[in-house]
């Protein structure tokens, strides 16, 4: 990952609401007047926003609103934090998309914010998933929903083929 801000390990971790993430459109459709429409790539870059939340106690919202501040410079540099997606947790570098907006309940603050995620950490380029994708088919779609590395797919492999 390019960046080097971390989201603080002694703070709570972040909620990803309703594990509802919205990819960036990489395809773009133009209207034709006759005949079918043409798709074309604009992009091969994606990213994804994360509604997210946090919950923390007053010292917790010092610290973070502190973070956030000084070590994002006030949410216009990339850092590196978890995030649950699809069950499991993944590293991703992001940026604040806006500004985050806290609420305090008793004693305690809920922040939200959005999560503008450009890099994950652990997944597939374009030369793996292509391969994946050819051994997803020669086993006839039956490689398992818990692959999401190179290395799960040997992993597993090796466990159905050796006794």
């Amino acid at each position: 990952m390019a960046s080097t801000i971390n989201y603080p390990a002694n703070l709570p971790g972040v909620y990803v609401n309703s594990n509802g993430y919205r990819p960036k459109n990489l395809v773009a459709r133009n209207d034709v007047a006759s005949g079918p429409p043409v798709f074309v790539l604009e992009d091969n870059t994606p990213w994804v926003m994360f509604d997210v939340s946090f919950r923390f106690d007053a010292l917790q919202t010092q610290v973070f609103r502190n973070w956030y501040r000084v070590s994002t410079t006030s949410g216009s540099r990339a850092f590196n934090i978890s995030l649950v997606v699809d069950g499991e947790p993944r590293a991703h570098e992001c940026y604040f998309d806006g500004v985050p907006s806290f609420t305090q309940a008793g004693r305690r603050f809920y922040m939200s914010a959005t999560l503008l995620a450009v890099a994950e950490v652990g997944v597939f380029d374009a030369e793996n998933a292509a391969s994946l994708l050819v051994l997803f088919d020669a086993f006839g779609g039956d490689l398992g929903p818990s692959i999401v590395t190179l290395a799960d797919v040997i992993a597993y492999l090796e466990a159905e083929w050796l006794p």
